[in-house]
């Protein structure tokens, strides 16, 4: 491997870092964001109650809380869905096991949370968690694509 692409191996792989433990704090010990420790289980397995219920309901919920629960839970696997094909496979490319990983990752996350009873375990979050791990992919191969044309028009010019 070149010195410049391990460089950048270290610097996604830090990048991987930092991003779980930024998840990590988020999901489970943010209390802005409602992730303190409950004495009962809260938990909804009811596909598209919660997202349903954050539309319908939004103006007594408020903006702030409508954006946390619907975009927040997409952008949060957005990096996930990203910096997985950009560390583990670079020019490979493995659409179903990327989001698979996701969606796999967005479920543990729940379950632990049900289980330590740090949030609430909801199956509308997985399913906004996996969108967000496949918009973070689809950059990704923007992104590759993108950078395969520069190159190919950086090689013509030099012919």
């Amino acid at each position: 491997m070149e010195k410049k692409n391990v460089g950048r191996y270290i610097f996604k792989i830090v990048l991987f870092i930092l991003y779980m433990l930024i998840l990590t704090y988020l999901l489970f010990f943010a209390e802005e964001v409602g992730r303190g420790v409950s004495q009962e289980l809260r938990y909804n397995l009811t596909p598209f109650k919660e997202i349903n219920r954050y539309i319908t309901y939004r103006k007594q919920i408020g903006e702030l809380g409508f954006f946390l629960n619907i975009y927040g839970n997409i952008l949060l696997l957005v990096p996930l869905g990203f910096l997985l094909p950009a560390i583990f496979w670079g020019e490979k490319h493995y659409p179903v096991l990327a989001i698979g990983i996701c969606f796999l990752f967005s479920v543990g996350v729940e379950l632990t949370q049900l289980v330590t009873r740090h949030g609430c375990c909801d199956v509308d979050d997985v399913i906004l968690n996996t969108i967000g791990g496949m918009i973070g992919y689809l950059l990704y191969r923007i992104y590759k694509f993108i950078g395969r044309k520069v190159n190919d028009s950086k090689k013509q010019k030099k012919n």
